[in-house]
């Protein structure tokens, strides 16, 4: 649940009943409500205007439509089968090179910060 616009006075979530916060002690012995879950928000539109104004980055942004081949070898995922059966359900879409498709991945990101003991770093360092 968003405790967002009428629900931003609530303390527990209106379909389960959990708690909304809980207790931690602050340095100076007060408890302070700490919210159980946060959502972070990445406004993605100002990320990508950076991306096309520069003339370096625009040219790799369009790449994928500049360099198409019909040959069997996946160099990009634009080569792949996901992709092509994509242009072909959405021409209007694959007509404009700008057009970008974006992937979400989390490779040892966890969006909850409580949940996770080590950092995003001490995740991503090799095992003996």
């Amino acid at each position: 649940m968003l405790y967002y616009k009428d629900g931003s006075e609530l303390i527990k979530c209106k379909f389960c009943g959990l708690p909304r916060y809980f207790s931690a002690k602050g340095q100076n012995k007060r408890h302070k409500k700490v919210s159980v879950k946060r959502m972070f928000y990445f406004p993605i539109v100002p990320r990508l205007q950076r991306l096309y104004a520069s003339m370096d980055s625009a040219r790799q942004m369009r790449w994928h439509h500049e360099n198409k081949r019909d040959d069997s070898l996946l160099r990009h995922p634009s080569d792949g089968k996901a992709w092509k059966h994509f242009d072909n359900v959405y021409p209007n879409f694959e007509a404009d090179p700008q057009h970008i498709r974006l992937g979400l991945f989390s490779d040892g990101f966890t969006p909850y910060v409580q949940a996770s003991v080590s950092t995003f770093s001490d995740s991503l360092q090799p095992t003996p």
